[in-house]
């Protein structure tokens, strides 16, 4: 489904047995936002704005770009956030494999979001003036383990693990 703020979001599972021994699971997210900072506000129009003493590097006094107007309840556009999430599985059970007292588990995660900045208050004041220069980020982040766990009695086991986990991102001019 959606709403007014575009907003979209989907889960999806499935698990079960591969054959005897052998299970798996898997699990994956959409989230999409079109409107991340939705407002419900008044129509409204600016001319003949100027710059005052507040963080910017022009002049105080200096005329802005203007117009800035909004619509009734108008959306900003270029304020969208985008992620994914997935993630999975897969259990080896030695014992009914080959009659070893073992679980072998492999396991893994990935997830990415991409979204544009200054979609929120303050920020968004940038949308008007200089709506060309937005950035962009995206990052992603990716997850792998494998467990060994050995059962020496119904009470004792140890467990050998192997992780591997690698997170990246940018922001670049959109």
């Amino acid at each position: 489904g959606t709403t007014a703020r575009g907003y979209k979001n989907a889960v999806v599972t499935m698990s079960g047995p591969i054959m005897s021994g052998v299970r798996f699971f898997l699990a994956d997210q959409y989230s999409y936002v079109r409107n991340n900072s939705a407002r419900f506000i008044e129509p409204f129009s600016f001319d003949l704005l100027t710059q005052d003493e507040f963080g910017a590097p022009r002049k105080i006094g200096e005329p802005l770009v203007g117009p800035v107007q909004m619509l009734k309840n108008g959306s900003v556009n270029q304020n969208w956030n985008w992620n994914n999430t997935a993630q999975g599985n897969l259990l080896f059970d030695m014992a009914e494999l080959a009659n070893i007292p073992m679980k072998i588990r492999a396991s893994g995660n990935y997830s990415f979001a991409n979204s544009i900045n200054g979609g929120n208050w303050p920020n968004l004041v940038n949308l008007f003036l200089k709506s060309d220069k937005m950035s962009r980020n995206d990052g992603s982040t990716a997850f792998g383990n494998l467990r060994l766990t050995h059962f020496l009695s119904q009470t004792t086991f140890y467990e050998v693990g192997l992780s591997y986990t690698k997170q990246w991102g940018r922001t670049y001019d959109n």
